[in-house]
């Protein structure tokens, strides 16, 4: 196995374009907080896997800049750039990781890793959140795993709303996959109102201001602490969830 952690980020968001590299906290961009994170839980290799999109083209240089590794593919047919860079790097498996998270759990990675070498025949693992995957919940804490043949195979039988999507055909189509379901703690489920992830400046303030409240501590339980006490934040997030539902 060969596995590696690849992060989506573009720059061609039209609600909030360059979110990934506005300054976020203490001089660093969301993409630096998530790479900083990971590289402190795993020495897995980690690729930023962005567009061939000319918009693109300032990601890449801050890449170079920074030493990130970078792979440039399809705009819209993401799941194809996901497999075309783990083809690139010769990756078994990968990490699928959306640069637009800043509260993601590195540690996670250690524990879906420990998963797998207990179910080396499985193809996707993630955590279960109300009842379903933990990509169509709006905390951004954790990150999903799979075989590049999975991908492929969502690649080859898919639809365009699927390769978009990068794993929706996988998790909706459990009868064809060897899926492991992670559980999270029951305490997480109760809040349905808290959004952490970053579509829109809204999001993005909220987060930040989040951000600035809890570090150096970032574990849900006390980004949570830190929500309960402010009633215009729970009530922003709220609006925006609605405004936002996946």
């Amino acid at each position: 196995m060969n596995p590696a952690i690849i992060i989506q980020a573009r720059l061609g968001s039209t609600i909030l374009p360059k979110k990934v590299l506005m300054k976020f906290y203490n001089d660093n961009t969301i993409l630096d907080i998530i790479v900083q994170s990971i590289k402190k839980a795993t020495s897995l290799p980690i690729v930023i896997a962005t567009s061939d999109n000319q918009l693109d083209d300032t990601l890449e240089k801050y890449c170079l800049e920074k030493n990130y590794l970078c792979f440039r593919g399809s705009e819209h047919n993401v799941l194809k750039r996901f497999i075309d860079t783990a083809e690139h790097y010769g990756f078994s498996h990968l990490f699928r990781i959306c640069a637009d998270n800043p509260f993601l759990q590195p540690d996670t990675i250690k524990e879906i890793l420990t998963t797998f070498n207990a179910n080396l025949e499985s193809e996707y693992i993630s955590y279960n959140v109300f009842g379903k995957p933990s990509i169509l919940t709006h905390y951004g804490f954790w990150p999903e795993f799979a075989s590049i043949y999975a991908l492929q195979k969502a690649l080859q039988k898919g639809t365009m709303f699927n390769h978009e999507h990068v794993t929706n055909y996988i998790y909706t189509h459990p009868e064809e996959f060897k899926i492991v379901w992670l559980k999270t703690p029951v305490w997480l489920h109760k809040d349905n109102d808290y959004r952490l992830t970053v579509d829109d400046i809204t999001d993005f303030k909220n987060t930040q201001q989040l951000f600035e409240l809890c570090f150096p501590d970032l574990s849900p339980a006390n980004i949570f602490h830190h929500i309960e006490k402010e009633e215009a934040l729970i009530i922003s997030m709220k609006n925006h969830i609605t405004k936002n539902s996946k």
